[in-house]
């Protein structure tokens, strides 16, 4: 081997470690292997080990790009690279006219050499050199090439370990992340876990915009709960399982992948102008409880790779998700009670201090409406305590229609009940006590085996500032309005400051 030979291996290969990018790497390889071995053209295909199969990704003396090959065999090429992959070993063709088993690729070339880049047992590309000279190519070409050759599939495989192994370590950030929900969905709420995974799925795939849907076990539709880019209003949009990319993925509990949306029939628009989309299944204890959806303004934007990424992401979504509903769901059930699903006496109180505590600081008023069934226990008595406890659910439903979402209402135990108004004073409680007794009065209630049955209730109202300065003053003062009501005869307000007028005048 000629020193100035060695001397070209050694510093084309030298030129490999100072490059980190598969692009960098093969125009090395087409143009270091020219200077090894003179040629006139020259293809180099790449393996794609996850597709199994060669692609073409640099020519030499063909044209300006692998496109732009109207004198190359493609297929021809691949199927030599193919094969030179296969056995592992390098052939060349010195003079065609004498060797049957020639492939022409282009024409005009007279001769050429196939050469696999091997590492270890793989084989990473393949190079196929031509020349319109008879034996252009020879032993010491083919050596050279397969040395070099070594060497280039090496630095790719150093290359595709390193993004690789990066690919990994951002994946195993990401999940780190998102591992953490869980105790973010203790410490912060549902809506914070929310936003922190469009954050996290932006990270890994920084192509589109991102939305969370979540299962509504009742109509078993999709509601949007988190979103990053979509139109606005696509919360209020329900997706029927089987409707849409996203209606798909969750009724197969698979991946979908959708290329080009204006040929889908079945689109429902999310992001203005989306062109591509990916929906993948959260699956939680063996059910879909939502999907992780992406869309982008561009085609063919996701591919099988976003899939492989987005589904382990999804995995680890669902749990977290189906962890943060699970405590939500402990948290409902330990600050309500079971049969009415109201506010239990504890939480009330508990509150009830809080909102006191406020209205003092800023010198808001509050108002306290304490309720009470009249004569319920002959409504068990009398029909069973299967329809008293629909009795109560159905009272507790009118009362809840009658107040505002910033007010409080709860089962203070048995057929007892409070209300705590915020902002109200004495003309906004009586309004809706009243509107309480008026609502119960009229349920048009009937028993298990279809008798009506009356329901009536009495209600006692105290004041903040006007009754007292803490909540179990206000609760006291309301329980002896409450009481008066009932000693005159019931389905009837009376409010705690009459009860103070009237001691005064006697």
């Amino acid at each position: 081997m000629e020193i100035s030979a060695l001397e070209a291996l050694l510093e084309s290969s030298r030129a490999f470690d100072a490059n980190l990018t598969l692009d960098g790497i093969l125009d090395i390889v087409v143009t270091q292997a020219q200077r090894l071995v003179g040629f006139n053209r020259c293809a180099l295909m790449l393996s794609d080990p996850e597709a199994e199969r060669f692609d073409l990704q640099r020519t030499l003396g063909h044209g300006r790009d692998p496109s732009d090959l109207e004198d190359l065999n493609i297929d021809l090429a691949v199927d030599l690279a193919v094969l030179a992959a296969r056995d592992r070993r390098s052939f060349r063709t010195s003079d065609p006219t004498s060797d049957s088993h020639y492939l022409e690729i282009s024409p005009g070339m007279r001769s050429n050499i196939v050469v696999p880049l091997i590492a270890g047992d793989e084989a990473v590309a393949v190079i196929i050199a031509e020349s319109p000279h008879v034996d252009a190519f020879s032993e010491l070409h083919e050596k050279l090439l397969s040395v070099f050759g070594s060497h280039a599939a090496l630095a790719i495989i150093a290359l595709r370990t390193r993004e690789h192994l990066e690919g990994r370590v951002e994946h195993l950030d990401a999940l780190h992340k998102i591992s953490q929900l869980a105790s973010l969905s203790v410490r912060e709420g549902f809506d914070e876990v929310l936003e922190t995974v469009l954050e996290v799925t932006r990270e890994l795939v920084p192509v589109g915009h991102t939305a969370i849907l979540l299962m509504d076990p009742k109509s078993r539709s999709l509601r949007v709960h988190a979103s990053e880019g979509y139109q606005d209003g696509v919360e209020r949009l329900g997706i029927p399982l089987g409707r849409g990319i996203t209606g798909r993925a969750a009724e197969l509990g698979k991946p979908q992948i959708v290329h080009d949306l204006e040929i889908e029939r079945d689109y429902l628009p999310g992001v203005p102008g989306a062109r591509s989309e990916i929906a993948l299944p959260l699956i939680a204890e063996g059910q879909v409880i939502g999907v992780l959806n992406c869309e982008s303004p561009e085609p063919n934007a996701y591919q099988e790779e976003h899939a492989r990424t987005l589904s382990v992401v999804a995995q680890h979504l669902a749990v977290v998700l189906r962890t943060a509903q699970l405590h939500a769901e402990a948290r409902h059930l330990s600050i309500t009670e079971p049969l009415t699903s109201l506010y239990n006496r504890r939480f009330f109180m508990s509150q009830f201090e809080d909102a006191i505590g406020r209205a003092q600081r800023y010198e808001h008023r509050l108002a306290l409406v304490f309720g009470d069934l009249d004569r319920f226990k002959s409504i068990n008595d009398r029909f069973g305590h299967h329809t008293g406890d629909r009795a109560l659910q159905a009272v507790s439903e009118a009362m809840r229609r009658s107040i505002r979402g910033t007010d409080m209402l709860a089962r203070m135990g048995g057929e007892e009940f409070a209300a705590l108004l915020m902002e109200a004073d004495c003309d906004r409680a009586i309004q809706v006590a009243d509107r309480f007794l008026a609502q119960i009065r009229q349920l048009g209630f009937k028993s298990d085996d279809g008798q009506p049955v009356s329901i009536s209730m009495s209600a006692g109202i105290a004041l903040f500032p006007e009754h007292g300065d803490s909540a179990t003053d206000l609760l006291r003062h309301a329980d002896e309005a409450l009481y008066e009501a009932k000693r005159l005869g019931g389905n009837q307000t009376v409010v705690a400051q009459e009860l103070q007028a009237d001691a005064a005048n006697a």
